[in-house]
């Protein structure tokens, strides 16, 4: 069976490398990459079984023709990766003379003995077949070494554009762009590392806002300040992922053959057996470690770990802030640390001076200001001990969750009572009122 596979394998690689080269999910990365006509999205999709073809974008119509004209079937059709080279590959086997019963599996309808209507014969192409589940596989593969390589390239290239909610026109990295979104503007689409095709993920993005319309709720508003004004109170400021047309910006779609961010997110949540509900299974939890969190965030740079430790280190080190120490100095109650974290946080997304409240253009020349400066310190406690800072920056900044109290730091706060009233002075001392509410004179 071993050399069987292997020979069936090095069949589908002689006729995958004779063919033509694989087109690009997205369509070519830059005008001058390698490529040819198979990487025009607009070229048509042809049916695996005579001249007919299709727009790109319907896979719906190709799967009704192949269903109602050949009694043809391709299963799971909307998973592969690349239905133009899948289309390519099967048309000349399966428009041969017996291709389809060679090569698809058969079903007949219609065959019990009460069916009056007559039997008929369908086809079934599917990833059981090994030559189809190859050929998948290699597609999948390919298409991940694109992307990978796109992926790359938007790592290092140089991006210029104008920001989608402000006046700010953005050059430099595209990694930076995400960043000042998420920083100024308190919207995230995830980790820069997990995008790919960026400037079309914004570009898509912006086409949504452009035509008024809530990126998560898909609701449309009458103008911008009433679309902006309800995805502030819903909390919409943000993708939708149940909206699958942004699915092709993240890499996680791309990595492993027939599945999507669904199925691997709930393949990782659901982990393996822990054997906690098996009949005779120990009760010992010494072993067991909890997962770790999204990482902490340095205060001043992107910087980040599950590690608190390591970057308090990285800040001393980097940044000249020895924040543990400061803790002790000052003998710092777990709230003031909050705020004083919240504050750091607030003055360098408004690129503010954490000592002289200077306003820098950038992040960049915020940091050569703080350091030449010597302003890496912390101002007076009038300034950033304020309640207003009781309310984090960022949603779910992990940094606050691994705060803890300084040793000999009372955190209760003290309470003090109103000053005592003289009932000499009061309408009570008169014994007429006293009697008149019922009580003794």
């Amino acid at each position: 069976m071993s050399s069987e596979s292997d020979t069936i394998e090095r069949l589908v690689d002689q006729r995958f490398d004779s063919g033509p080269s694989l087109s690009f999910p997205c369509g070519d990365p830059d005008p001058g990459a390698e490529g040819d006509a198979s990487t025009d999205q607009s070229a048509p999709l042809p049916c695996l079984c005579c001249s007919a073809e299709f727009p790109s974008s319907d896979r719906d119509a190709l799967s009704a023709h192949l269903l109602s004209e050949h009694c043809l079937v391709v299963a799971d059709l909307a998973l592969v990766a690349d239905l133009d080279q899948y289309c390519r590959y099967w048309a000349p086997r399966l428009c041969a003379d017996g291709g389809l019963r060679e090569y698809c599996f058969t079903v007949l309808t219609n065959t019990g003995p009460s069916d009056a209507a007559p039997s008929e014969e369908y086809f079934l192409l599917s990833p059981k077949l090994d030559e189809d589940r190859l050929l998948r596989e290699r597609l999948q593969r390919a298409r991940l070494e694109r992307v990978l390589a796109r992926q790359q390239r938007e790592r290092t290239m140089t991006f210029s554009r104008g920001c989608l909610f402000c006046r700010l026109q953005y050059s430099g990295r595209l990694a930076g762009f995400f960043d000042h979104l998420a920083e100024a503007h308190n919207f995230s689409v995830g980790r820069p590392d997990n995008i790919v095709f960026g400037p079309e993920f914004i570009d898509a993005i912006e086409a949504k806002l452009e035509a008024l319309r809530c990126l998560f709720c898909d609701g449309v508003f009458p103008d911008r300040a009433t679309l902006k004004e309800h995805m502030r109170k819903k909390q919409h400021k943000k993708i939708n992922p149940a909206h699958t047309a942004f699915d092709k910006f993240y890499v996680i779609n791309y990595l492993e053959f027939g599945k999507g961010w669904q199925e691997i997110q709930q393949e990782r949540d659901e982990g393996p057996p822990t054997g906690f509900d098996e009949p005779g299974s120990d009760d010992d939890w010494s072993d067991w470690t909890e997962a770790p969190s999204s990482g902490a965030v340095c205060l001043f740079c992107e910087f980040s770990t599950i590690d608190v430790d390591a970057l308090s280190a990285h800040m001393r080190a980097e940044h000249q802030f020895d924040f543990p120490e400061l803790k002790s100095r000052l003998r710092l109650s777990f709230y003031q640390q909050v705020k004083l974290v919240n504050y750091i946080r607030r003055q360098m997304v408004e690129r503010a001076c954490l000592f002289c409240q200077e306003t820098l253009p950038t992040r960049a020349t915020l940091l050569e200001h703080l350091r030449a400066a010597d302003h890496l310190r912390v101002p007076e406690p009038s300034i950033w001990d304020q309640p207003q800072y009781f309310f984090p920056t960022y949603e779910n900044d992990s940094l606050l969750y691994a705060l803890e109290e300084a040793e000999g730091v009372d955190d209760d706060v003290p309470v003090f009572p109103e000053d005592a009233v003289d009932v000499r002075q009061s309408v009570l001392a008169d014994s007429a009122v006293r009697q008149e509410l019922g009580g003794h004179a």
